[in-house]
């Protein structure tokens, strides 16, 4: 079986957690939540950029997993839009396993920080390309090379939304990044998605902080279900138009001409 299987992947996983929780015990910035969380992904990264390199060297992992290619910007745009509309989708991101209450003290906790550079450099560039490379390049490859690529694409998108508190929204959005990942064999333009996603959740945090009223959560709030019907309906036309794209290029060229 190549690397990694179902077993490799737990040890995978667990030994995240435990990267994770021994930074957060020894990385020690008083006042300095951003910082400390900034420092934690980078060194995280870090070790992840470091393990694929020697893996590579030994030929345990291919190199062609981790591909970084030029596409359209009809790709970026259409993959980024619809990734958009999975994540800020009212009623996917309201299915958590976690108690609504904790849910709202966690959110104000977030929102209570400061947004600063180091929040930006974390969300918008370090988290998506660390995301990316271990749920997308490893995992999902991982599970490919040894399953059906229905199975790799379930497993390695319910693994990433367990990291995450919206657990539906962020396995469908997993979901989608990794069909994403899978059609082009791009991980830029997965990781370009992800950027994007969090980008305009770092915004949404800069609009929550300088808006105490915040008129436009209420109204997203009381419209959820209109908001979220069009959201799917738009998503699924998007992706039609998505997954036609790569029908045309199959094409012989006798028929494209």
């Amino acid at each position: 079986m190549r690397f990694p299987n179902i077993i490799q992947i737990v040890f995978l996983v667990l030994s995240l957690i435990v990267v994770h929780w021994l930074l957060k015990k020894l990385i020690i910035l008083p006042d300095q939540e951003n910082l400390k969380t900034l420092l934690m992904s980078s060194i995280k990264l870090s070790i992840l950029l470091f393990s694929i390199l020697i893996l590579s060297k030994k030929g345990i992992i291919d190199k062609q997993n981790i591909t970084v290619k030029k596409s359209s910007m009809f790709l970026y745009l259409i993959s980024s839009i619809i990734a958009l509309l999975i994540v800020f989708n009212p009623i996917l991101g309201s299915i958590t396993y976690f108690k609504t209450e904790d849910v709202l003290k966690y959110a104000d906790s977030i929102i209570s920080r400061p947004t600063d550079i180091f929040v930006f450099l974390n969300l918008v560039i370090i988290v998506p390309i660390f995301e990316e490379l271990f749920f997308r390049s490893i995992i999902f490859n991982g599970l490919k090379n040894n399953h059906t690529v229905v199975l790799a694409l379930l497993i390695s998108s319910l693994l990433f939304g367990f990291f995450h508190i919206d657990y539906l929204g962020s396995t469908v959005f997993g979901l989608w990044l990794g069909w994403v990942y899978l059609k082009t064999n791009n991980i830029l333009l997965s990781i370009i998605a992800h950027s994007v996603c969090n980008l305009v959740t770092f915004l949404f945090r800069i609009i929550a902080q300088n808006s105490p009223e915040q008129h436009v959560f209420i109204y997203i709030g009381e419209n959820r279900v209109i908001i979220s019907v069009v959201m799917f309906l738009a998503s699924g036309l998007l992706f039609y138009l998505f997954n036609k794209k790569f029908e045309f290029a199959k094409r012989p060229v006798t028929e494209q001409s």
